[in-house]
């Protein structure tokens, strides 16, 4: 959640995100945590189970295709969080969501879940 607040040095508002909280300040560098600023995830990948076990990311400048994608595993779990416009998607082209939609893209569908991506109103988006 992004937050304002007034900055005295440059007499500023400034925006302030979860990223300056968490991913940013000094007090919550993790060894183990690496961030890949310039990637975004393309799909989540599944166990027999289907349970989440890691994701398929890819460069934001287009030089790799989505096939030959890089795949990151997780130890523990995996948490989706685009936001509302991006996770249905992801969820989608990872197999999940309404089978007639996945069927006439050519994606094998994993859950048929028919409510990803409906009830979203981008024309109330400001």
């Amino acid at each position: 959640m992004y937050t304002i607040w007034y900055d005295p040095v440059t007499k500023k508002n400034r925006r302030s995100s979860a990223a300056d909280g968490y991913l940013w300040a000094a007090s919550q560098q993790r060894a183990k945590l690496t961030l890949l600023a310039t990637h975004k995830v393309d799909r989540v990948l599944f166990s027999h189970d289907l349970t989440a076990n890691g994701v398929v990311f890819l460069p934001t400048n287009g030089s790799v295709s989505p096939e030959r994608g890089f795949e990151a595993f997780a130890a523990k779990g995996v948490i989706l969080s685009a936001g509302s416009l991006a996770s249905a998607p992801i969820l989608e082209r990872s197999g999940v969501g309404k089978a007639s939609v996945l069927k006439s893209a050519g994606i094998k569908t994993l859950v048929d879940l028919p409510g990803v991506g409906t009830n979203l109103n981008v024309s109330q988006l400001p």
